[in-house]
């Protein structure tokens, strides 16, 4: 037993996190190795040492590059958090745009309803939006704080990774529906400054020109530069 292995065996035991000894053992056999739990358990001791190859596979097994296995410790434990934040933002991604499809719906379906339940219901809604808005704002922050501060290479590539996807043109990016042609229904709600239910309640009334996309709605930008104008100039919108 070395140094160096004892120092392997801790990493390996970070980077293995809540799976299981016998979960790694299965993925390395299914790489041509002849591994059981005692062989991982082994190898976590320090006890065993790994040849290359088996390094390389193990590397991949736990998806990290290899270098990570004789790294200092903080650092493999700050790369294995940094993957869970990265596989975190996804599922909230993933989340928010099923929020987003349904409250689409939602919309319109009060659109052009009325009444103190209904009025409390658009209260309640716009107030779920705004904070997932505050959500999303916090999220893109603390992503591009994360990249500035972190400087392994690696490891910074991983963060640029998810800052890359969850940014896009003028700030937008899929919690606002991003997908698509044309501008999403809060991209209409910014350029005219009002709410999405202002834009909804044009669509729902023909008074804005829009195309479904999936469960959202797609608005050309002339259509919108058009309405404004009219609408500026006291010319019949409708």
């Amino acid at each position: 037993m070395t140094e160096r292995d004892e120092q392997i065996g801790r990493n390996v035991l970070v980077l293995r996190g809540s799976t299981t000894q016998q979960a790694v053992a299965d993925a390395m056999r299914e790489r041509g190795w002849k591994w059981s739990q005692a062989t991982v358990w082994s190898v976590e001791k320090g006890e065993r040492p790994l040849r290359l190859a088996e390094a390389e596979d193990l590397a991949e097994v736990f998806g990290v590059p290899m270098q990570r296995l004789t790294a200092q410790l903080a650092t493999v434990a700050i790369d294995r958090t940094l993957r869970k934040c990265a596989t975190a933002y996804t599922e909230v991604l993933a989340a928010a745009s099923r929020f987003l499809d349904r409250t689409t719906d939602l919309h319109l379906e009060i659109a052009d309803a009325a009444g103190p339940a209904i009025d409390e219901l658009r209260r309640e809604l716009q107030h779920a939006e705004d904070h997932l808005r505050s959500l999303d704002r916090e999220i893109g922050e603390r992503l591009n704080v994360l990249a500035a501060a972190y400087t392994a290479e690696a490891d910074r590539a991983v963060v640029e990774g998810v800052v890359a996807a969850y940014s896009a043109p003028d700030g937008a990016h899929e919690l606002s529906s991003n997908r698509g042609e044309g501008l999403s229904v809060a991209d209409v709600a910014a350029m005219m400054r009002g709410s999405k239910m202002d834009v909804y309640h044009l669509i729902h009334s023909g008074e804005l020109p829009s195309v479904r996309v999936g469960r959202a709605f797609r608005v050309a930008k002339q259509d919108v530069e058009e309405y404004l104008r009219r609408s500026d100039s006291g010319e019949d919108v409708s």
